[in-house]
């Protein structure tokens, strides 16, 4: 096999792995869908489940063996392999949720991605990450977030989100303020009914923070997932997300062999 060749399968390797990934989310979130859209909502749980159910998915297994196998460059950037070292990585993950939350013409149904334990090695690692490392984590995909529904029940493409970054002021005489609540699209919602957040009254978006606002009590803040950069407010209207803090680690050069 030429060289020339040999990345050419590599890189279907690694397309394939990552529309075996994809597939695999799909089908998760279609799976806890199809018991919200039926109404049988006494088997769902008021918390987050602890435990994964599935197994490791064995074509998702099977892909990863391949890649290491042809994956035979020993050189490494040190700062991959710091990443790699410093997390028990994972590709695979099952969408989880709680029960659904009633709020005004509709329902905030909590949901997270947690990760399942498919092996993955240090050159399968680096080659996945090269320019894309959103299908690994070591802690949480997604930590907590809420779809939104509508009143009949159906899926929408709009989740929610808080804003984990947000720090209350600090200053005795600062006007009180609470935890700003976002939304957003979401990744998986090709399929789903669109809503129409921009139409949402006050009294909608309030009732949605104020069905969301007990879970702040109940889990860390690490738990949830972070709105993103282009999500807009729910409550308050007003509301700015709280910008990311910016790297201060230089990039690496040197390679491990």
């Amino acid at each position: 096999m030429t060289s020339d060749q040999g990345a050419d399968q590599l890189d279907r390797l690694v397309a394939e792995i990552r529309s075996r990934i994809r597939q695999l989310r799909r089908s998760s979130l279609e799976r806890v869908w199809r018991v919200i859209e039926s109404g049988e909502w006494a088997s769902i749980d008021n918390d987050m489940p602890s435990d994964i159910e599935r197994p490791p998915d064995r074509t998702l297994s099977r892909l990863l063996d391949q890649l290491d196998g042809l994956a035979t460059d020993p050189s490494i950037d040190d700062e991959i392999a710091e990443r790699y070292h410093a997390g028990d990585w994972a590709l695979d993950a099952e969408y989880q949720v709680m029960r659904p939350r009633k709020i005004l013409r509709g329902y905030a149904v909590p949901v997270r991605l947690m990760p399942i334990r498919t092996p993955v090695t240090l050159r399968a690692f680096a080659f996945i990450t090269v320019d894309d490392d959103s299908f690994l984590d070591r802690h949480l995909f997604q930590g907590i977030h809420y779809h939104y529904c509508l009143a009949d029940k159906r899926h929408t493409t709009t989740m929610v989100c808080w804003d984990t970054r947000w720090v209350s002021p600090l200053a005795k005489n600062a006007p009180k303020e609470v935890r700003p609540l976002f939304h957003e699209l979401h990744a998986e919602g090709a399929k789903s009914v669109r809503a129409r957040p921009e139409r949402w009254n006050d009294e909608k978006r309030q009732s949605i923070r104020n069905a969301c606002a007990p879970d702040l009590g109940t889990y860390a803040i690490s738990d949830f997932r972070c709105a993103s950069n282009d999500a807009e407010p729910v409550w308050p209207r007003t509301a700015r997300l709280t910008p990311r803090m910016p790297s201060t680690s230089a990039p690496k050069k040197r390679k491990s062999r």
